[in-house]
């Protein structure tokens, strides 16, 4: 009687009442089969409560709670098969729980879960009728899942699979009223496939050949309820092809038609709120036909019409979600006709109260992808109007709404094309505050939208730190091992033996440029499988519970990482429209400098053509091109970072903004990350580098991070040098450093022999401080893949940023090789992830990395000159600027008359030590630099050129 409608809540009640009276007696008699019925029966009549809106969460609870004890008793009295009946109830209480919006992933993997094990029992006894019935159900438990945007691919294929084989199964047996529920939820499937854009126009013809065969059916048995809910859903995928552009007119008339049919058979059932659904695609049609140019005005009319009558009902019946998609799509007819100037004031106003009442029953933390829609409506017609107060109310909804989808999403590939696709929501955002002059809240949403994936694991950088590894997590860790080890072997084969005779850093280059790809098929499939291990380590729960606690940073949080009155923060970000640059100066004020005009195709568009792209191409030629390319890229660069101070207003920014300022931290975006804005010249002769000291960091959560990080007491140095024993500058640059902190041969790694993966690992647990000089490499596809180069193989970026390789005690790191700083954006979501970055997440408070490939000989030169200055007291980026400085003002004379003394009391004490082939190996190194001065003016300043000494920045703490 309830289900039918009639006075559903009290009789709902009665039933209930009936239900528990008889499982008392029947637990107090101890008739276990009995009870095992009534239960199942009580939890189908709290389901149905709960369907009603009655309490929903607490009905669902206690309808699982029934269904679980039902479940335990039938497997106790091995009675399968109404185990697996009431495991396919359980499953239904959880999908329709998931519906709801309760812990939507969850639920429904409980869902899966619970239907799969009752598909197993019924394939066991062979009741292929109930296997049908489960089939449908776990099809539908996948459709959901899919709806949701988890790996919605992957999802459909399962429920498209369920329902085809529940399908044959109720054909075999001709059981037509159920194979037309079947081949209605089959038609959900193809058409969901389809609206996602997969192979479109031939899963919409599935679609409607399954919705017109189970309408046949229907017919025939005159089952009119159901025929209604066909024709409800042959509407939709006619509608759909028509929103396609397929034979529109056509397609639209036949949802139409399809619709009112429906419609009435819901009338005439009192099926209202059936009823208020069909008004509501009944009215989606209509605005579609009107916005096609088809009779606009009176279609607008009839689908403001059907959406005003579906409001009623669901007001009627309290059912606020379905309310909320009826006043979206009301609200979408009143912007249309106000867009067409009808009476557009009044009609602004009843699309602007349909969406915000719509956005009150869509918690962006429960229905994410319905209040991100309904948000992004409201913002679109807030900024069409200019009313930038509501723009920013409403794109604050979208911004939670778009992260907790991502918060949800199972894959880092997901996680990232979700932001990538809502990169639109933080920009209006963005412009909204600034247009608002809340510049406070213009740069926290700058920050939310940076480098999410380095918060993240730093974020739970420190779950494992008291050693104790969940087991799960360590047979991560080790399939991580194996899989990086196979990959090292692969690469051995495939490289061969290193050219000791080239002598520069930049000469793996000749090898292959890993800018490209991966080596061969096999190591692109083992890298895939690595990234899908380490996919699966961010969904341990514990590290789902740590990244709940994450908190976006407020201004007055930013502020705390000024430690001084003369430091100041820099955040970059780049719209369609202009370049904003946000300042946060230590006195606490907040100003914005905007480039305008300079937007995402006239700066960073320009920064691909003139910078990006000519340096990725100098690793795709063959060596003789390769090196024409690289003294191209070489002689542009002055040009390029002229023009770029130009376009970037510099001197402009400098003068109105960076009074009384000594040193920046440079948050850039996008390509501005590959820019050395210490070489940006302004209008006084000076460089940027010159006027101030510089920083960077990928985002302010990540500087922060790296603030609360405890400060490292002890200072020990070790260096890992020439780790393929072509690189013979890399030792002198290690003797230099050797001698500053009076580093013992142990804790030096040097050569093929020592410098190890195993070594080098072991060296940085026990020191704070690293110089780390040898061969490495960008890899441009897949920066995860990005790796040092040691004796024995790599060291990558996905493997210092896996909860394996943590080390608390590292302070700093000084990464003299080639590109370890470089990555290319691989979407809009604006990832840094680099070397650099990944000795970040694995514990450095700082790190300096290179921006591209450098030389072997001005590379040991900065380093030498930077850690003078360490050793002298400077920090980080004062000793930065200081070497940068002293490298390029140095001359030709001077360079060969320090460098020969140097090597030779080198050459000296090792013929003391008796170590024959080390002095002869200093001797050769004291010819190349003779070779390398030869030629130019004793005054000449041979590294003046910014490709020398521009390179290195320092990440992190200052």
């Amino acid at each position: 009687r309830a289900e039918l409608g009639d006075n559903s809540a009290e009789n709902f009640s009665e039933a209930i009442a009936a239900y528990q009276e008889a499982q008392e007696i029947y637990r107090h008699l101890k008739l276990f089969k009995d009870l095992a019925g009534t239960l199942t029966n009580l939890g189908n009549a709290y389901c149905n409560r709960a369907e009603l809106g009655d309490n929903s969460a607490e009905n669902f609870s206690e309808a699982i709670a029934a269904y679980q004890e039902a479940q335990e008793i039938c497997f106790n009295l091995n009675l399968f098969k109404d185990l697996a009946g009431t495991l396919t109830n359980l499953g239904t209480a959880y999908l329709t729980r998931a519906k709801l919006g309760d812990n939507n992933a969850e639920n429904l993997g409980e869902a899966i879960a619970a239907y799969q094990e009752a598909q197993e029992i019924h394939r066991e006894l062979k009741l292929f009728k109930d296997l049908a019935g489960t089939l449908t159900n776990l099809g539908n438990a996948y459709l959901t899942r899919a709806e949701l945007g988890d790996n919605s691919a992957e999802n459909l294929s399962e429920a498209i699979a369920a329902h085809q084989e529940a399908e044959k199964i109720r054909r075999k047996l001709n059981l037509f009223k159920d194979l037309a529920y079947t081949l209605n939820n089959l038609g959900n499937a193809y058409l969901t496939r389809a609206e996602l854009g997969n192979n479109s126009a031939e899963n919409l013809n599935e679609a409607i050949a399954a919705h017109q065969e189970a309408e046949k059916i229907r017919r025939k048995l005159n089952l009119f309820k159901d025929l209604a809910y066909t024709l409800n859903n042959l509407g939709n995928a006619y509608l759909t092809r028509a929103e396609l552009g397929d034979h529109s007119a056509e397609n639209l008339s036949e949802a139409i038609a399809a619709y009112q049919e429906a419609e009435k058979i819901r009338r005439k059932l009192n099926l209202f709120n059936d009823l208020a659904s069909t008004l509501t695609n009944l009215g989606n049609a209509y605005l579609t036909r009107a916005e096609l140019g088809d009779n606009s005005a009176e279609n607008l009319n009839e689908a403001i019409a059907a959406h005003q009558e579906a409001e009623k009902i669901r007001r009627k019946l309290n059912l606020f979600k379905d309310l909320a998609y009826t006043l979206n799509n009301l609200g979408n007819a009143y912007l249309t006709r106000a867009k067409w100037g009808d009476h557009s004031a009044e009609n602004l106003s009843e699309a602007i109260a349909a969406y915000q009442e719509a956005l009150q029953y869509f918690p962006p933390k429960l229905q994410p992808a319905n209040c991100l829609r309904t948000a992004e409506n409201l913002v679109r017609l807030a900024v069409g109007c200019q009313d930038w107060n509501l723009a920013l109310d409403a794109s604050q909804k979208a911004i939670e709404a778009l992260e907790q989808s991502r918060a949800w999403a199972k894959t880092e590939a997901l996680r990232q094309d979700i932001i990538h696709q809502g990169i639109g929501v933080y920009e209006n955002a963005i412009q909204a505050a600034v247009n608002c002059d809340r510049l406070d809240l213009a740069l926290q949403f700058v920050e939310r939208v940076r480098s999410k994936r380095l918060v993240d694991l730093m974020a739970t950088a420190d779950l494992y730190a008291d050693g104790r590894v969940p087991e799960s997590v360590r047979q991560k860790l080790d399939q991580l091992q194996q899989l990086q080890q196979q990959i090292n072997a692969q690469r051995s084969l495939l490289e061969g033996p290193s050219d000791s005779s080239t002598g520069n850093k930049s000469a793996i280059a000749a090898l292959h440029r890993a800018a490209t790809q991966a080596l061969s098929d096999e190591i692109l499939a083992l890298e895939t499988k690595k990234q899908q291990v380490l996919d699966a380590l961010s969904q341990e729960d514990n590290v789902i519970a740590k990244l709940q606690q994450v908190v976006p940073l407020e201004l007055a949080q930013m502020q705390e990482l000024l430690d001084k009155p003369t430091v100041a923060l820099l955040s970059f970000y780049t719209t369609d429209d202009d370049t904003h640059i946000f300042i946060l100066r230590g006195d606490g004020s907040l100003h914005r400098h905007t480039c305008a005009g300079q937007g995402f195709n006239t700066l960073q568009g320009w920064l691909l053509e003139t910078w990006v792209k000519p340096y990725a191409g100098i690793g795709a030629a063959n060596e003789t091109e390769r090196q024409i390319r690289k003294k191209i890229w070489r002689a542009q660069m002055p040009q390029v970072l002229q023009e770029l101070s130009q376009r970037l207003e510099c001197d402009k920014l400098i003068q109105n903004h960076l009074e009384n300022i000594e040193e920046l931290i440079l948050i850039p975006h996008l390509f501005l990350h590959q820019i050395p804005f210490v070489a940006l010249p302004t209008d006084s002769g000076e460089y940027f580098g010159d006027r101030f000291r510089l920083r960077y960091a990928p985002s302010c959560q990540v500087l922060s991070f790296c603030h609360s990080r405890p400060s490292v007491e002890d200072t020990t140095y070790g260096t890992v040098e020439n780790a393929t024993d072509d690189l013979p500058f890399t030792r002198v640059e290690g003797d230099m450093v050797a001698q500053l902190f009076q580093i013992p041969p142990e804790r030096r790694l040097r050569g093929r022999q020592a410098a190890t993966g195993e070594a080098y690992r072991g060296l940085l647990e026990v020191c704070t401080h690293l110089l780390s000089s040898h061969h490495a490499q960008t890899r441009f596809d897949n920066p995860l893949e990005s790796f040092l180069r040691l004796g024995d193989g790599t060291i990558t970026v996905s493997q210092l940023l896996s909860p394996g390789w943590r080390f608390p005690e590292l302070s700093d790191i000084f990464l003299s090789c080639c590109e370890t700083g470089l990555t290319l954006p691989q979407n809009l979501a604006d990832e840094l992830i680099t070397l650099g970055t990944g000795f970040l997440c694995a514990g450095a408070r700082a790190v300096l990395s290179s921006q591209w490939s450098v030389g072997d000989i001005s590379t040991a030169v900065l380093s030498g000159l930077y850690h003078q200055a360490r050793q002298k007291g400077c920090d980080r980026a004062s000793a930065l600027q200081q070497a940068q400085r002293q490298l390029r003002e140095l001359t030709a004379e001077e360079f060969g008359k320090g460098q020969k003394e140097f090597l030779y009391k080198l050459q000296k004490q090792s013929e003391k030590e008796g170590n024959v082939q080390a002095a002869e190996d200093y001797k050769g190194i004291r010819t190349q630099v003779e070779d390398f001065v030869k030629g130019n003016n004793p005054t000449d300043l041979i590294f003046n050129h910014p490709v020398y000494w521009a390179a290195f920045r320092c990440e992190g703490l200052g």
